[in-house]
């Protein structure tokens, strides 16, 4: 009796291809990179096979600028997202259209980078005096929320803001939310891997969360002179939430959040409850969200320049009389004086 001849077993067996279809030794091929180019030379393609363009040699100048390894592509409105090797988020930077003036996350940027030479009156006043802060107060909030999570500020700065010194958030007044036991009690109890037993939630609730929210609300004008001395006024219709948390590496902190809409953040972002997104989508930092005023120079710069329209130097007073053709003397014996005041 002969052993019949084992043939070499096949390593590859039950792997799956880039097809996604198992089998043996057949491999697929990944799909090549498609580059801007690539496209473009479809596009050309096309235009030449549709008759809009009889010879795609036209395109010969046209310069494609092909970045395909760094670019992010999402959906509008969505924030980018993207991971390194190990799987780990990658904090991206954020392009936005051209702008005459920053937005809450250029303001976030600019305050981290100047944290050591800032006081807290300093920051307060940003906010409080400046016609931006002033008529954007969504946007100062914002702010503020990015400085809490980049510790430069702690409670007492938001609440110098927000209670006292804002001319637009100083009008409303905060609300407890007594609707968060009982929607954190339903929530649990509703969850598939929690246990049905209320007292269960209420124990987590009052011994391991945050559990006094508070907002305000409500509908507020504020009117404003610019630049040029016009008055404008603006209408806003308001809501945030504010609650206390731990103090983390001895700061004490807020949560904060936009709660227009009908959201409640601290509920969907915090506790992760399910039903309290909101009707609106309130998009951070949206250029188009923001309210534009003329701004004027610094306070400094403008003294410098009234005092220089007031105050005439003697060589440039004679060259400009003598460039219209008048004499000096004329002028002494007219009455006319000079000052040489610099």
């Amino acid at each position: 009796m002969t052993k019949k001849k084992q043939g070499k077993r096949n390593s590859k067996r039950g792997r799956r291809n880039y097809s996604g279809k198992s089998g043996g030794s057949r491999r697929g091929k990944p799909a090549p990179n498609t580059t801007g180019k690539d496209l473009v030379r479809g596009l050309q393609q096309v235009l030449e096979k549709e008759g809009i363009v009889k010879n795609i040699n036209t395109f010969s100048d046209l310069v494609i600028h092909d970045h395909t390894t760094h670019r992010i592509i999402t959906d509008p409105a969505q924030s980018a997202k993207h991971f390194n090797a190990s799987g780990k988020p990658i904090k991206l930077e954020v392009y936005v259209p051209k702008r005459s003036l920053a937005g809450c996350n250029e303001a976030r940027l600019v305050l981290r980078t100047m944290s050591e030479s800032l006081t807290a009156d300093m920051i307060v006043d940003m906010f409080c005096k400046n016609n931006h802060w002033i008529i954007n107060p969504q946007e100062t909030v914002d702010t503020l929320i990015g400085l809490m999570q980049d510790e430069i500020i702690n409670r007492d700065i938001v609440d110098r803001i927000l209670n006292y010194e804002h001319p637009v958030w100083s009008q409303l007044d905060w609300e407890e939310d007594t609707a968060l036991e009982a929607d954190f009690v339903n929530a649990w109890i509703e969850h598939p891997n929690m246990s049905n037993d209320s007292e269960d939630a209420l124990k987590v609730f009052n011994e391991d969360k945050p559990n006094f929210l508070r907002r305000k609300a409500g509908s507020v004008e504020i009117t404003v002179t610019n630049a040029y001395g016009e008055e404008k006024t603006f209408k806003y219709k308001l809501a945030i939430e504010q609650a206390q948390l731990d103090k983390k590496k001895g700061r004490s902190r807020y949560f904060l959040g936009d709660a227009r809409g009908g959201a409640s953040p601290f509920r969907s972002h915090y506790m992760r409850l399910h039903g309290f997104r909101g009707d609106t989508q309130n998009i951070r930092g949206k250029a188009t969200n923001l309210n534009y005023i003329a701004v004027g120079r610094p306070k400094f710069l403008q003294e410098e320049i009234e005092n220089s329209r007031n105050t005439v130097k003697l060589g440039d007073f004679a060259e400009g009389q003598l460039e219209r053709g008048e004499d000096m003397m004329d002028l002494l014996l007219r009455g006319e004086t000079i000052s040489n005041n610099l």
